[in-house]
């Protein structure tokens, strides 16, 4: 009979190097998933730096003392694991999965690049065209591209407002005291959580990385090396995102107009949080949604269509992306129009529970994988300073009524709004498309 998996919370504990770590024991596999999460992404990188710390998460793989870059993923497939890494807004997060017997090598080699990386120049300067490549690749593909570009014009010269992987310009002028001074300024044991997950000998991985880490700095640092002096690094200033009502056209000559229809929403702390998230359900995210029912189903207006909700410390928006043929846009729009203003005259309670039922699934099927159990425990431990109980969560979700709904659809829905398309629409067909809310 299969194990089931634990129901516990993981417990959490403080190393001496400030980092917290957390302990989750899932008795049902035979492997372990350990990472470090960090609590700094684009949005800290400094103002003429975008995309350092997507940067920095690529050369932490180039070399250390004891590795170079092919000893670093030799290493560690040679025991059947992985290692990989990810950038966000507000968090950088490096993370290793091992066969359980193989715990300490797994943590040795992850613990060694977070560490001990070295910034190679050769290896940075290769990673430099290799990144240049990255972003050229993301802006030759539109279905990806028009995220940057929706992000960017609503959030206009604001540091949230950047992508991830920065410009090619910004990538280019990066040297290695770039890289150790953000290691210094984010790099710090408080500043760090460590998660495990799965199964394994947690008390010979806890000892592993308190010794590994126990040199770490405790708190932010100042690097000593000022041969470059970048002025702009220790004046950037993150500040509360100001979302700017907007409508923009970047003509492409392609087959399909992509589009983003987006809205000024809520934080991950405000208290209608998960509302807004139940509204964004409701209205596109599944094959019974509003939005792909009466867009694509019924109209034939669009080929791909789902609302997605962002949520950063201190800002939010509720967005709905489109892809679309251009002589269909006018149409597209104003079906939109109508849809939108549906969900606040015409809410229905079987779509309520829909969409409290995908977001339950949603945390409970999350959290039958230890990798995304690590990476769950730990964003919700850097960013509300806790473990959050999923009882408690679907608690909330569920308890939701649909006055409240209601509320916040008025709220979001007639309010400031922006608009962004991609795609074979020249700027004179601009009067075709009519803003919503707000925007002009």
């Amino acid at each position: 009979m299969q194990k089931k998996i634990s129901k516990k919370l993981p417990q959490v504990k403080k190393l001496s190097c400030g980092a917290q770590a957390i302990i989750d024991r899932v008795d049902s596999v035979d492997s372990l998933t350990c990472g470090i999460w960090v609590a700094t992404g684009s949005r800290q990188d400094p103002d003429d730096r975008a995309g350092l710390a997507h940067f920095y998460e690529h050369m932490l793989f180039k070399g250390t003392n004891a590795r170079n870059a092919y000893q670093i993923a030799a290493d560690i497939e040679a025991c059947g694991g992985m290692i990989n890494a990810y950038t966000s807004r507000e968090q950088t997060a490096f993370y290793a999965r091992m066969p359980s017997e193989h715990l300490e090598r797994g943590l040795d080699i992850l613990c060694d690049i977070v560490c001990n990386a070295k910034f190679p120049q050769e290896e940075l300067v290769m990673e430099q065209n290799v990144v240049t490549q990255e972003i050229a690749q993301s802006f030759d593909q539109p279905d990806d591209h028009v995220f940057d570009a929706f992000q960017a014009q609503v959030y206009p010269r604001q540091l949230i407002g950047r992508p991830i992987l920065g410009y090619s310009s910004s990538i280019a002028d990066t040297c290695r005291d770039d890289l150790e001074k953000h290691r210094a300024k984010h790099y710090y044991g408080e500043n760090m959580v460590v998660s495990f997950s799965g199964n394994g000998d947690f008390d010979k991985g806890l000892d592993f990385v308190e010794r590994t880490l126990a040199n770490l700095p405790k708190k932010q640092t100042s690097h000593s090396n000022n041969s470059v002096e970048n002025t702009t690094y220790d004046n950037n200033k993150d500040q509360t995102p100001r979302f700017a009502c907007s409508l923009s056209v970047e003509e492409r000559d392609i087959e399909q107009c992509h589009s983003i229809i987006g809205f000024p929403a809520f934080s991950r702390h405000h208290d209608d949080y998960y509302a807004a998230q139940i509204l964004c359900a409701v209205l596109g995210q599944g094959m019974a949604s509003t939005l792909f029912q009466e867009i694509r189903e019924k109209r034939g207006l669009a080929y791909s269509i789902s609302s997605f909700y962002q949520a950063w410390q201190d800002a939010g928006m509720l967005a709905i992306y489109t892809a679309s043929d251009r002589t269909k846009m006018q149409e597209l729009q104003e079906a939109l129009k109508q849809c939108l203003q549906s969900s606040v005259d015409e809410l229905q309670n079987q779509d309520i529970e829909r969409a409290k039922a995908q977001l339950s699934s949603s945390l409970v099927m999350g959290l039958e994988s230890p990798p995304r159990r690590a990476a769950h425990w730990a964003s919700q431990l850097l960013a509300y300073g806790k473990i959050i109980d999923p009882h408690e969560t679907r608690e909330k979700i569920n308890s939701t009524e649909k006055k409240k709904l209601l509320e916040i659809a008025a709220q979001i829905f007639k309010g400031s709004s922006a608009i962004t398309v991609l795609g074979p629409l020249a700027k004179e067909t601009l009067s075709e498309i009519t803003a919503f809310g707000q925007a002009h």
